[in-house]
């Protein structure tokens, strides 16, 4: 009797383990679902069925501007993937095209499967400010009034200036079949890449900072801005020219606290069945 019960507590360990495991998988595919599409691709049957591998180098980028677009394009370019500006399929033409932006930041199909970022609506157009006032020719610095004048210009002209900075965001997803967020974007993009047998250690981004040569010397990398602060016209402007952005940035947070209220979920009901099983033994 003594043995068939601790055949029975170790098959319910097991089985505890597997559960933990399989709930663990569950939990991290939530948190890899980002807005409207996975970070895995929906390929893995097909895979697993025809016994291929999919290689990194069928993966293509589409740079959204301020959404760490630089860092992957550099850490492409240092294991041997053509990203971004080093990617001399893309077209676009600054002068006379759609988009007045250089090409790797200009909306476009690309020929094989491809991955974006995007980022909060707001936080990216911070970004986009303190970039602009820590240029050593810069005229404004990080201020409330100074960022309100600012937004109020560069949101009333054309949203392709100053090289498709501030263009929406919702503009580049019809070509991306992979949406990694900001938040999470070295766990994301370390997980694509794994999901194409690439190995997990070597996919670290570098953050890369504006060259000290162009930085003015009293700049603010940490300038913040309070969105509650702004003038009532600016926070309407920015509410109409990201309203997809915005509704886009609402989705994923909903469906991260979702994923989020699983996991926890399910580490409760683990931790009450370990404790289940020790007392039980």
């Amino acid at each position: 009797m003594r043995l068939n019960r601790s055949l029975m507590i170790s098959f319910l360990g097991v089985v505890t383990m597997v559960g933990a495991l399989a709930w663990w998988t569950i939990g991290s595919s939530w948190r890899a679902v980002t807005l409207t599409r996975l970070v895995f691709p929906a390929a893995a049957e097909e895979e697993a069925v025809n016994g291929t591998t999919r290689n990194a180098l069928d993966l293509s980028f589409v740079h959204i501007p301020k959404t760490g677009g630089t860092s992957i394009e550099l850490w492409g370019k240092a294991n041997g993937f053509k990203w971004g500006k080093y990617d001399k399929s893309l077209q676009g033409d600054k002068k006379r095209g759609e988009y007045h932006c250089n090409k790797w930041h200009t909306p476009q199909a690309l020929p094989v499967e491809s991955f974006c970022v995007v980022r909060q609506p707001f936080d990216r157009l911070q970004s986009e400010f303190r970039h602009r006032t820590c240029q050593k020719d810069a005229d404004m610095s990080c201020d409330l009034a100074f960022f309100n004048a600012w937004a109020r210009q560069i949101l009333s002209g054309p949203l392709d200036a100053n090289d498709c900075h501030v263009l929406p965001q919702t503009a580049y997803l019809d070509y991306c079949d992979h949406v990694l967020a900001f938040d999470e974007l070295q766990d994301q993009f370390t997980q694509l890449l794994a999901s194409r047998g690439f190995p997990a250690g070597d996919t670290t981004l570098e953050v890369v900072r504006q060259p000290r040569r162009n930085v003015r010397s009293d700049c603010d990398p940490d300038c913040t801005i309070d969105y509650d602060m702004l003038d009532d016209d600016v926070r309407s402007r920015f509410e109409a020219v990201y309203d997809d952005d915005i509704a886009l940035w609402r989705r994923y947070t909903t469906l991260r606290r979702r994923s989020l209220r699983v996991i926890e979920r399910e580490q409760r009901r683990l931790s009450f069945l370990r404790g289940t099983l020790t007392a039980a033994s």
